[in-house]
């Protein structure tokens, strides 16, 4: 048979014994009982087969859906819970190396300052009504690691005080533009990934400034 241009043709493979009269909705059997041939057309039967099979995919795919997007949100909590645990962890573990290569008091003051910005991130979230998701959760822990960097750079004394406030500044900045525009971002996900990074690139950028003008002295005293 020839096809013709903008046509589409389905060829189906048909066994007439899948098919029984059981499939047929109310408006089909009684359509049936007035014209009983019905049963002896395949594309009748065929038809009618198909009618049926979709119906039911239908439920078993909606059925699946469900079941699989609770099954995602379900992962995705464990996946965040797990992501805090480690959190916590990798703070410790900074905590122990700051001690250990610098002294107890530039580890207290360090950890006691991404801690509490790590917090004030929190509030501003929950004042303003943002969720933290799993990915606001890497955004903290990425900037938590950027904030002790920024901490360290801000108490090396080997630099002069305009040196050190220049190269946070310069560092922070950029960072700051460059995840900000991710809060924009129609993406969930993105939008609050950029937006937790950001905010705390942001704070962990003016906190490190204030401690390259005032030093370590002034904490401790």
């Amino acid at each position: 048979m020839p096809i013709k241009r903008g046509e589409i043709y389905l060829f189906i493979s048909f066994c007439g014994e899948k098919f029984s009269p059981k499939m047929l909705d109310k408006k089909d059997r009684r359509r049936l009982k007035k014209y009983p041939n019905l049963i002896k057309q395949n594309s009748f039967k065929i038809s009618r087969y198909l009618k049926f099979k979709t119906k039911m995919r239908g439920k078993i795919c909606l059925s699946h859906s469900l079941n699989f997007t609770d099954s995602l949100n379900e992962s995705l909590t464990q996946a965040k819970e797990l992501a805090l645990k480690l959190k916590i962890a990798a703070l410790v573990v900074a905590f122990l190396l700051l001690w250990f290569y610098f002294s107890a008091a530039i580890s207290v003051l360090v950890m006691g300052i991404i801690i509490f910005r790590v917090l004030l991130t929190l509030f501003i979230f929950a004042i303003f009504g943002v969720n933290l998701s799993i990915f606001g959760v890497f955004g903290l822990i990425l900037a938590s690691a950027v904030g002790i960097d920024y901490m360290i750079f801000a108490l090396n004394e080997s630099l002069s005080e305009k040196e050190r406030i220049y190269g946070i500044f310069c560092a922070f900045i950029t960072s700051f533009i460059s995840f900000f525009t991710l809060s924009f971002s129609q993406t969930a996900a993105l939008s609050v990934f950029g937006l937790s990074v950001s905010l705390c690139v942001l704070i962990y950028g003016l906190c490190a400034s204030v401690l390259s003008c005032l030093g370590l002295c002034f904490f401790i005293l």
